[in-house]
C-alpha cells in the first residue's frame, strides 16, 4: 500500500520526465510499476498514460495543490499573530 501512494505521488513528475523523453531519470522500477499498474502504456509513441493514470495524475496535482495552499494559509496565520 506504501508503494503504491509513493508511486501516486511521484506519478506527475514522472509524466514530465517522460514528456521531456527522459523517462530513463525516472526512478528505478517506477515505469515497471507504473505500466504493471496499467497507470501507463507502451504505445506507437511510446509510453504515454492510460485513463486511470490521467485521472491518479490529476487527483496527485489537486492534492498537491490543496497542501501548498494549506501551508501557505498557515505561514500567512502564524505571521499575523
Amino acid at each position: 500500500m506504501l508503494r503504491r501512494e509513493l508511486l501516486r505521488h511521484a506519478l506527475p513528475a514522472t509524466v514530465r520526465l517522460i514528456q521531456a523523453n527522459q523517462a530513463d531519470q525516472a526512478l528505478s522500477g517506477v515505469i515497471d510499476d507504473y505500466l504493471a499498474l496499467q497507470w501507463l502504456e507502451r504505445g506507437d509513441q511510446g509510453l504515454c498514460l492510460t485513463d486511470t493514470g490521467r485521472a491518479i495524475c490529476q487527483q496527485a496535482q489537486r492534492g498537491r495543490s490543496a497542501t501548498q495552499q494549506r501551508r501557505a494559509d498557515r505561514a500567512q496565520h502564524s505571521v499575523a499573530e
